[in-house]
């Protein structure tokens, strides 16, 4: 249940939560095993989330790390974005630098919904008989150099068409950002 602030309750004149039990079990869990929780309350959702130096993938046995930067979940803003979709969106990486936190400004969010919804378009709908596939894509903004975008598949690009996913990517208009952007966004296929 949620409180609206009231503020003879609150100094802060913030609103309350109240939990029912079970949902506070939950929480409570998540916090101590250092687990990710997503939860929803009403017609808000809580989540804490670890973020992690550290990424792994079962599905593919990839095992990343990164010196200088975070993995995270990120939720995009567009309704059903990816939902019920053979690409399922796992995580992202970013440079932990000061400033604000690239994945909530405006112009990377439609960027980054973008390569989710290109990816999705390319990519076969049907698993070939190849098992699940990672798609990570890197970019850099602005572009400064001709390495901006990096396309990687693990463990292999059987059954992908990565030159037709590259095209896609690479012919996408770009965000006019000024501060320096660094992503890695993390696509689970057929998995």
């Amino acid at each position: 249940m949620i409180i609206p602030p009231i503020s003879s309750l609150h100094s802060t004149n913030q609103p309350a939560v109240f939990l029912r039990d079970s949902t506070w079990l939950s929480i409570r869990e998540a916090l101590i095993s250092g687990q990710d929780i997503t939860t929803p309350i009403g017609n808000i959702t809580f989540c804490t989330e670890f973020l992690s130096d550290k990424f792994s993938d079962p599905g593919t046995g990839l095992d990343l790390s990164i010196t200088g930067g975070i993995y995270k979940r990120w939720f995009p803003k567009k309704a059903g974005w990816l939902k019920d979709s053979h690409v399922k969106f796992e995580k992202i990486m970013v440079r932990d630098v000061p400033g604000p936190d690239p994945t909530t400004k405006e112009e990377i969010i439609d960027y980054m919904e973008r390569i989710g919804e290109a990816v999705e378009a390319v990519t076969p709908k049907k698993d070939p008989g190849t098992g699940k596939r990672l798609i990570v894509v890197r970019f850099e903004l602005p572009q400064m150099n001709k390495e901006w975008l990096n396309l990687r598949v693990s463990p292999n690009q059987d059954g992908l068409d990565i030159k037709a996913l590259w095209n896609a990517l690479i012919n996408m208009p770009k965000p006019d950002v000024e501060e320096y952007t660094m992503l890695q966004m993390f696509f689970g296929v057929w998995g």
